[in-house]
């Protein structure tokens, strides 16, 4: 009984560090445009001497075409060059795509056929080579301008000190013309697409994702409730399904990211040596339509939000990550007064939201499935 009442205890202070819901996350967002269109984001938090500066311009692969794809992280990586520590090239060859990575690029290119995430980000090898200067001149005018930019600072900062320096450095920049807004949207997927890979690698790979909503729609949240269910930890339960009772596999990961346009539900699932993938597949596929067919116990349900309710939290703990969620949510979600209503979003999820967006979004004819085929090296040995 004594032990009871110590675990009623912790449970009830847990709750009420909690509580009330969406107050906790809660900080004073100061914010000012200068006269160049640049926006200022400015937290001011002197609980520890140290600052975090972040500068984000709302470009990306979405903004490029055909011809000069890769542009955007091209911009990224120039930071990367060299440093007295890193010579030239380093970073890129420790962060080089991996077998993952190259399947990965092959479903995206698969599974949208309009829109310009069919490309991947690094680009396409045959527009690096035949960029132009002028293009990169362009695209660099246009869409690093301060008038696409927002700078966001967290920390032992007064901003009235912020705004005085921006002027100084950042308001004589020259504003661009604003970027044309991108228009395309992905058609509505008539049936499944299979891609195959053939590569030198010791095992196969898995990967099938799902046409799901923009990271402002209102569905994001409740799938992302869904994630948790079914991809967090090894209590989850395509882990508990794939790793541990059935063991056809070895691990299993994925999940949706957060996109200005409707992106994917990925999941990639590692089989085991000696398990045939049609096996995979028909393992995985019956547990997704668990999930549209049945609701999720209200044990579950909880424990996913409660996790991502820590989670949130946690990624608000420091300086640098209340600044870089602050900016995430400007631009990604629209609003950054979106930051502060998030853990009630998450918390009003409901066990028949979480089915109705299983079933509308991992049914059959909204999947790309893109499988690696391990091919034998020369003397019969596998890589």
């Amino acid at each position: 009984m004594k032990d009871r009442t110590v675990i009623l205890l912790i449970a009830a202070a847990a709750l009420a560090i909690m509580e009330p819901p969406g107050r906790a996350q809660q900080f004073e967002v100061k914010t000012h445009q200068l006269t160049n269109g640049m926006k200022l984001l400015m937290v001011e938090d002197h609980s520890i001497p140290n600052v975090a500066l972040y500068l984000f311009h709302r470009v990306g692969s979405r903004n490029e075409r055909t011809g000069i794809t890769g542009l955007s992280h091209f911009f990224e990586h120039m930071m990367f060059n060299g440093a007295r520590k890193y010579g030239p090239g380093m970073f890129d060859r420790v962060m080089e795509d991996n077998n993952e990575s190259l399947l990965s690029e092959q479903l995206l290119a698969a599974a949208f056929t309009a829109h310009p995430y069919h490309w991947p980000v690094v680009g396409w090898m045959v527009d690096i080579r035949n960029w132009k200067r002028e293009d990169l001149i362009e695209y660099y005018k246009t869409y690093y301008a301060p008038n696409n930019c927002e700078m966001v600072i967290a920390g032992d900062v007064h901003p009235e000190q912020v705004i005085e320096l921006a002027r100084r450095h950042f308001e004589p920049i020259p504003a661009q013309a604003p970027p044309l807004p991108v228009t395309t949207q992905e058609p509505p997927q008539p049936g499944e697409r299979r891609v195959l890979v053939n590569k030198f690698a010791q095992l196969p790979l898995l990967q099938a994702a799902y046409h799901t909503s923009a990271a402002a729609a209102p569905d994001f949240v409740p799938l992302s409730v869904l994630e948790y269910i079914l991809l967090r930890g090894q209590s989850s339960r395509l882990y508990q399904r794939l790793v541990d009772k059935e063991q056809v596999a070895i691990s299993v990961e994925g999940g949706q990211s957060a996109h200005l346009d409707p992106f994917l539900f990925q999941i990639n699932v590692q089989p085991r040596d000696g398990v045939r993938m049609d096996r995979v597949e028909k393992v995985l596929y019956e547990e997704l339509d668990k999930a549209q067919s049945d609701l999720v116990a209200a044990r579950e349900l909880q424990k996913a939000k409660n996790t991502a309710v820590a989670d949130f939290y946690r990624s608000l703990k420091t300086i640098s990550g209340k600044a870089n969620t602050l900016g995430t949510y400007d631009i990604v979600f629209g609003d950054y007064h979106r930051l502060f209503q998030t853990v009630d979003l998450i918390n009003h999820v409901t066990r028949e939201d979480v089915r109705r967006v299983a079933k509308e979004y991992l049914g059959a004819r909204n999947r790309t499935v893109a499988i690696l085929v391990p091919e034998a090296a020369p003397g019969g040995q596998k890589e």
